[in-house]
This record gives structure tokens, C-alpha cells and sequence, in this order.
């Protein structure tokens, strides 16, 4: 169903940026000269604001797209 849908496509972006978040080290998108690599973070940090938003917005897409193919 659709339900099952939505809810899926939210636990897949939830689950992309929690994987993405470890897998990604920082200081190897570190411009040069820009800070010490013992000053960057070890990971990096998402604020849960943006994935509550991100998810809100994908799931307001979602909706249009099953609204418009009610019958």
C-alpha cells in the first residue's frame, strides 16, 4: 500500500544519513589550510532538525504524488 510506501522511502533516508554520518571521515574533505585535522571532528554532525525536516518534505512530495494518483 502507500502507507507502507511512505513509511519506507522515510526509514531508507533515515538510514542513508545514520550509515553516512560514521562511514565519512571529515578530514578527508578538508580543504587545505583551513584548520588542524586534530581540530576537526571525527564525525560528522547532522543536526536532528535537518533530518526531521528532510523527512517532513519527503514525505510532503510522497503525499502529492498519491494524491494525484487517486481515482
Amino acid at each position: 500500500s502507500f502507507l507502507m510506501y511512505r513509511i519506507s522511502a522515510t526509514l531508507q533516508l533515515l538510514l542513508f544519513f545514520c550509515l553516512s554520518v560514521f562511514a565519512f571521515s571529515p578530514t578527508d574533505y578538508m580543504p587545505e589550510g583551513a584548520l588542524k585535522p586534530e581540530e576537526y571532528s571525527s564525525f560528522f554532525h547532522l543536526p536532528v532538525i535537518f533530518l526531521m525536516l528532510l523527512t517532513v518534505l519527503n514525505d510532503g512530495t510522497l503525499l502529492t504524488i498519491g494524491y494525484d494518483n487517486v481515482n
